[in-house]
Formats: C-alpha cells, structure tokens, sequence
C-alpha cells in the first residue's frame, strides 16, 4: 500500500441526494413554447455550489500531491477514509437533517473523479474509518494506494 498525503476539503459536505431537481431536457414547442423531451434529475443546488468549491480546492492540492510523488490521476485501486466534519446543533448534538454517511462518501467519490484525483469512483475499494463527526465544516481525505489489489 502507498499513502497519499492527507488533504482537507474545507466548507460543510453537501449529499447529491438531498433536495433533487427535475428538469426538462430537449427542444421548446414551437406552437406552446413548452420545453419537450425527457426529464432529467439533477443534483441539489448546495451539491453543486460544494462540488465547484472543492474541485477549486483541489486545484490547489493536486500539485502538492504530485509534488509528494503522487501520479494524478489515480488509476489503481484505493481505499478511502474520509471523515466528514458537520456542524452541531446549538445543544451540541448531531443535527437531524445531516446527509446519510452513504451519501456523503458518494458525493466526495464524484468529487475526487471530477477534480481528476482519480480517474474513476469504481476504483474506490473500502470506506474503512469514513464517519460523520461534529467541529468546524470540513472533509479530511486519507488515500491508500492498494497495488496488488
């Protein structure tokens, strides 16, 4: 196994899942000027807003990476740990409406193939350690390289 530096994607995680919008896709009607084909549903808004501001994150991370010998994009299998730090509720506790840990994984695996720190999320073998914890917003992302696997 080789070890990826650890990295922090700063601002609170944001599930794809949570609040889905449906649109329409393909050409307007010309007699109702309503839009006609299929519809399509597409990530939250806040899913969106988070996933630009970490690949811009990224940027910044991926030659530091590189730097540390790291050869982007990842093409072997690997194991994360990701710990998602979540805001608590004034009382101190877990909020209720927090994203599932399921979601949470699955949009940081969109995250890491977006941003081209992996080449694809069906690499991504085991989630072992990845948890939700209350402190200041953030991802930490630990990365082992399993070759061999």
């Amino acid at each position: 196994m080789i070890s990826v530096p650890r990295f922090v994607i700063r601002n609170a995680p944001r599930s794809k899942k949570n609040s889905p919008r449906i649109v329409n896709i393909g050409p307007m009607c010309r007699v109702c000027g309503r839009r006609g084909g299929f519809p399509k549903v597409l990530p939250s808004l806040a899913f969106e807003e988070w996933q630009s501001d970490a690949i811009r994150q990224c940027m910044l991370i991926k030659p530091k990476l590189i730097a540390a010998g790291v050869e982007l994009p990842i093409v072997h299998p690997i194991g994360i740990e990701a710990l998602f730090y979540l805001a608590p509720t004034k009382a101190g506790a877990m909020r209720l409406d927090c994203p599932d840990l399921s979601n949470l994984m699955e949009a940081v695996a969109d995250m890491l193939q977006e941003a081209g720190i992996i080449k694809d999320d069906r690499l991504i073998k085991d989630w072992d350690g990845s948890r939700r914890l209350l402190g200041e917003p953030r991802v930490e992302i630990f990365i082992e390289i399993l070759r061999g696997s």
